[in-house]
């Protein structure tokens, strides 16, 4: 190997820079195409393991306070030191690691963070130091990846001191919060609205029988941003819950049974209650209560001027202990947040209420193994089939985590363990029960099968150009070519290919093969099943020997493969199953010529070429049976590739030729390559695979004739990669004529 190694470095030192030159120069007027496949990074199983959201080796902390509705983005905040934090943004491919966002100040210091984010999370809402002070503004960031940050505090005449977010309407264009005028002044509710939320409202301070200071705040508004929830209060010791509705949020309705006079009045009132979640259509308002323990518990509010008050209890047998409804369903029916167990106010589960008066309570456990631990839900996707929360993890980190939500549940379904976790009746659901699915190692699992697509595409590109391969015969005379070459994902199985040729004249050759892939040349997620062939036909012209060894090759190739598809489960997922098809096709135009520059023991050869390749995977749905399944969109991917190059061939001894060379591929042109997925018709996810435009090929190796119509090469080829690393390959061939 060693040998080889010096031979090619040697005989390919100058020739690779001259090669270089040619192709720059011969892109003036000719187009080239590339046939080489060049394969993504291959992510094993262990490495998606590695994936969430932080890690305990991170010197930073990260809090996550708003999902979208769609599932597709966390907002919250990253920090390394207790007063530095900036607004962050989980999205895309993985939640290892956030988008930070930043702060208002150009070096980025101060307080920020995301508190709301719109229905499919492209805009952000929360808080962060302003410009020119330490103080807290309201901030909203929009645009592409969030980039703008509007101070919508900025423009008031009184320049407000403390200010933040806390809910965004379903398209982000109404906002709700709290504002003050100075560090002094009260907290007083405030929604911001019409263009770029230039306009300020002032809910809190204009009540009736309001002879004292008033705290508020707007925790929550409805789908369209019509209807308003949150707290109204006269010190800063009590609260209770309160909705804005009507015109410019004018009506206020204070819903936790208390009259205006007692709230107002001069004696201490200490009783507690918000308003922390809203039906899409304001009808139906949930949050908590304190009971004459002091203790806060979920309550719903809904009818009339939302005069029902319905109290949802607890996880525990005795109602006791500790709760909250933070998020409904947008038609109202169903209810998460969190409850103490057992009475345990420091250990709460994530909680779904349904049914008649929300009876129905569904325990959903937690992320950890043994159920340990504290989770909560933050949203409900706009269909409300699936629940968005996050969770304690066994990697001592928070992960987000989905759960299908049931529309007909059982009384109390409580876990004690994970093999006790009862099935939960829906009609449409077959096999559901309280099982929370880790949303970051879904999202590594389906980049898996994405990224098992990808090599598999950019094989079946490397597949069909081995169908074109062919041999040449004389007049009314056959051919034969065995031809093997490993796929570039593979290290031990070998794909022969077989191909037939037939001398219509001295100078004119046609030719072709039908073949069939092994099972073991599919990557770990993709399973051969049925009909998978390939077929390709070329044409080979040779010019007389007065005017040179010159040639010219079209050829096309074919290839179909049916292949069952699996997605691995990691912890906290589910193993999904669908199948699809996959077509490849393939049409190239080659040409090239050679010459004897030192008799004829040595022989320069050079060629060049044309190639388009299109690929397609159908779109797939993961078996119903389990309770997300994965919906995988149909992936399209062509490209027009170009290529130049030239051998070195050197007759050793009688009947053992030495070859050397080189070959310059670029893509002219391509679509990008990408698979887009969904979680059970929400959580989207897209992801991308991107190669190099433009790579070099050096080849080394032997043809030996065993006799007159039999010869047999073996070539050792390495491909640079832009990382750095070399890729080696090996190939043989065996040709002969009868």
């Amino acid at each position: 190997m060693k040998f080889s190694n010096m031979i090619i470095s040697v005989c390919c030192k100058y020739i690779h820079y001259i090669f270089y030159v040619l192709f720059f120069f011969s892109t003036i007027s000719l187009v080239f195409a590339v046939t080489i496949p060049i394969l993504p990074k291959e992510e094993s199983v262990d490495d998606a393991l590695k994936t969430q959201l932080a890690s305990h080796a991170d010197p930073e902390s990260h809090v996550v306070y708003a999902i979208s509705s769609n599932g597709e983005v966390a907002g919250g905040y990253s920090s390394i030191q207790e007063y530095q934090r900036q607004a962050s943004v989980w999205s895309g491919l993985s939640w290892a690691h956030p988008t930070k966002l930043g702060t208002l100040k150009s070096d980025n210091t101060g307080m920020a963070s995301i508190l709301a984010l719109s229905t499919d999370g492209k805009i952000a809402g929360g808080y962060s130091t302003p410009v020119n002070t330490d103080s807290r503004h309201a901030v909203i960031w929009s645009g592409d990846n969030w980039k703008i940050a509007t101070d919508i505090d900025s423009q008031r005449s009184n320049h407000a001191i403390v200010s933040e977010v806390s809910s965004l309407s379903a398209d982000g264009k109404i906002a709700g919060g709290h504002s003050s005028a100075n560090d002094k002044d009260l907290l007083t509710g405030a929604i911001w609205s019409g263009d770029h939320w230039g306009t300020y409202t002032n809910v809190g301070m204009d009540i009736e029988h309001a002879k004292y200071p008033i705290y508020s705040g707007v925790s929550v508004l409805s789908g369209d941003g019509k209807v308003a929830g949150g707290y109204m209060s006269r010190n800063r010791h009590a609260s209770h819950a309160i909705i804005w509705s009507g015109a410019n949020w004018g009506k206020k309705t204070i819903v936790d049974g208390s009259s205006s006079d007692s709230i107002f009045d001069k004696l201490f009132n200490n009783s507690v209650s918000e308003v922390l979640a809203l039906s899409f259509d304001g009808k139906v308002a949930g949050g908590f209560r304190i009971n004459e323990k002091n203790i806060p518990q979920a309550t719903v509010w809904l009818g009339d001027n939302w005069v029902k008050q319905v109290h949802l209890g607890t996880l525990s047998s005795s109602a006791s202990g500790e709760s909250k409804v933070l998020s409904l369903s947008p038609d109202g029916l169903i209810a998460g947040g969190y409850s103490s167990i057992n009475g345990n106010g420091s250990v709460c589960h994530a909680i779904i209420w349904s049914g008649k008066d929300w009876k129905n309570k569904i325990d959903l456990g937690t992320l950890k193994n043994d159920l340990s631990g504290s989770s909560e839900i933050f949203s409900f996707s706009p269909n409300g089939k699936i629940a968005f929360g996050e969770s304690d993890a066994d990697d001592i980190v928070k992960h987000p985590f989905l759960f299908r939500v049931p529309r007909e549940a059982s009384d109390l379904l409580q876990l004690d363990s994970v093999s006790s976790k009862r099935l939960i009746e829906d009609k449409n659901m077959h096999m559901m029960k309280p099982f929370l699915v880790d949303a970051i190692n879904t999202r590594s699992a389906i980049n898996q099968v994405s990224t098992d697509a990808f090599t598999l595409i950019k094989s079946q590109e490397h597949t069909l150009t081995n169908l074109q391969q062919g041999c040449v015969a004389g007049n009314n005379r056959l051919c034969w070519l065995i031809y093997t070459k490993p796929a570039a994902f593979m290290a031990k199985n070998v794909i022969p290919v077989v191909n037939l040729g037939y001398g219509v004249t001295e100078r004119f050759s046609l030719g072709g093969v039908i073949t069939r892939p092994l099972s073991n040349y599919f990557p770990n997620s993709y399973k051969m099943n049925g009909n998978n062939l390939g077929l390709g036909l070329y044409a080979d012209w040779h010019a007389f020997k007065r005017f040179g060894e010159f040639y010219f090759r079209p050829a096309v190739s074919f290839s179909q493969y049916e292949a069952d598809i699996e997605r691995f489960a990691l912890p906290h997922t589910e193993y999904g199953q669908g199948n699809s098809t996959l077509n490849g096709f393939s049409s190239s135009l080659e040409w090239g010529g050679g010459n004897p520059i030192l008799g004829q023991s040595v022989l320069f050869f050079w060629h060049t070429g044309l190639r388009y390749n299109h690929f397609s995977r159908n779109a797939y749905q993961e078996d119903n049976m389990i309770t997300l399944p994965v919906s995988y969109n149909k992936i399209n991917h062509g490209n027009a590739r170009g290529d130049l190059g030239a051998d070195i061939r050197v007759s050793i001894v009688r009947h053992l030729i030495w070859l050397c060379g080189i070959k310059i591929e670029h893509i002219l042109k391509e679509n990008d390559l990408i698979s887009n997925s969904s979680i059970y018709e929400t959580s989207r996810l897209s992801i991308r695979n991107i190669s190099p435009k433009t790579s070099t090929i050096l080849k080394n190796g032997m043809v030996y004739t065993l006799s007159n119509n039999i010869s047999v090469s073996v070539f050792e080829s390495i491909i640079p990669s832009t990382s750095g690393h070399e890729n080696w390959k090996f190939s043989c061939s065996l040709t002969g004529t009868f």
